[in-house]
């Protein structure tokens, strides 16, 4: 390797890595904030399930099980150096989407509550 070319090909590759991962970081934000996976291309690495739930009792354990499924080859490297991190991000997913289903089927307005919460 040249070392006149170091300069130039270590910040390149970080402008390409970083422009390589917008889409990645786009969908694991929207998935830890809202709960929601938009993965026209099918290589996100949460996928929901067709038919989570079957008619045999407990539903509710049916469903946090089988809901959302976290594909293991899709994981990047740079989430899985850090051990736990994919299993995290999962659960933070799940757990919102979770919240914003119970939300909708009570009807339940929690601005009212927000709006009136004192500092602490």
């Amino acid at each position: 390797v040249n070392p006149s070319t170091i300069g130039i090909v270590g910040p390149m590759t970080v402008r390409l890595f970083d422009a390589a991962a917008v889409p990645l970081l786009d969908h694991v934000d929207r998935w830890v904030r809202l709960g929601q996976i938009d993965d026209e291309h099918g290589d996100f690495l949460f996928v929901r399930s067709e038919n989570p739930i079957n008619e045999q009792g407990g539903r509710m354990a049916q469903w946090w099980d089988r809901q959302f499924s976290l594909v293991p080859d899709r994981i990047p490297d740079f989430i899985r150096v850090t051990p736990g991190l994919a299993d995290l991000i999962f659960l933070m997913g799940k757990t919102q989407h979770l919240l914003k289903q119970s939300l909708t089927d009570t009807n339940l307005d929690l601005n009212p509550l927000l709006q009136t919460r004192q500092p602490l």
